[in-house]
């Protein structure tokens, strides 16, 4: 699904996980935009 990289947010002080998107070319339309909405979802600010 992708490459994920450890770094380092000078800005929040704080390691972040930066993730690389590799989107299968055998996938339909359908299959990747749902595969890029579930990456969305995921990305988003952790709770609390």
């Amino acid at each position: 699904m992708g490459v994920v990289w450890l770094a380092e947010d000078l800005t929040l002080q704080r390691k972040v996980a930066v993730k690389e998107l590799q989107i299968p070319p055998a996938l339909s339309d359908a299959e990747e935009a749902s595969m890029r909405a579930r990456v969305s979802r995921e990305a988003g600010p952790p709770p609390g």
